[in-house]
């Protein structure tokens, strides 16, 4: 075999090795899995969405299980202990308490409970963050809102406006948090 089909050969297999499904541990549960939302492969091909919160709680509507489940919704809480996704609902699954393994493969992802049930589900891209300006207005009572622009973002308040351009405010720990006054698209 030459060199380069030796090579070649190389490559293909250490592309395939890496695309194998990687066991997470419990710090990459929590990082990759905080602030998201899983939809759970069914067994009558739908899917149930599952939103894990930041503080620890979840939620999750049944669609056409909720007869299976017992309600069309619930909630819970989930956690990590070593290296398992943990959850235990008000009142789906009775309300017990519910350990797994997961293993990812890009966005889909393979979990496997310690009572030896296992499924597939779909990891939902993150939703996109909150900006920060309303929260710094409302923690302002004096603050005036501008109208907003064409892009329904807050115009800046121009020195005409106010005499002055605003270049921060305080917010609720009395920390300054420097506002942009020049969002204008190019």
């Amino acid at each position: 075999m030459s060199k380069r089909a030796a090579y070649l050969a190389g490559l293909i297999v250490t592309t395939s090795a890496s695309a194998a499904p990687v066991t997470l541990t419990g710090a990459a549960i929590r990082d990759l899995l905080t602030g998201r939302t899983l939809n759970l492969d069914t067994p009558l091909g739908s899917s149930l969405p599952v939103a894990l919160n930041d503080d620890g709680t979840m939620s999750g509507k049944a669609g056409d299980l909720g007869f299976y489940l017992g309600s069309a919704k619930d909630q819970g809480k989930w956690w990590t202990k070593g290296s398992r996704l943990c959850q235990k609902w008000n009142r789906w699954l009775d309300g017990a308490e519910n350990c797994m393994r997961i293993k990812q493969d890009g966005e889909t992802l393979t979990w496997s409970r310690d009572d030896g049930m296992s499924g597939t589900a779909r990891l939902m891209p993150a939703a996109r963050p909150k900006p920060l300006l309303p929260a710094v207005l409302a923690a302002t009572p004096s603050a005036k809102v501008p109208a907003p622009d064409a892009l329904g973002c807050p115009r800046p308040e121009t020195e005409d406006d106010a005499g002055e351009t605003p270049s921060s405010v305080a917010i609720a720990d009395g920390q300054p948090a420097t506002l942009v006054t020049d969002v204008r698209p190019a």
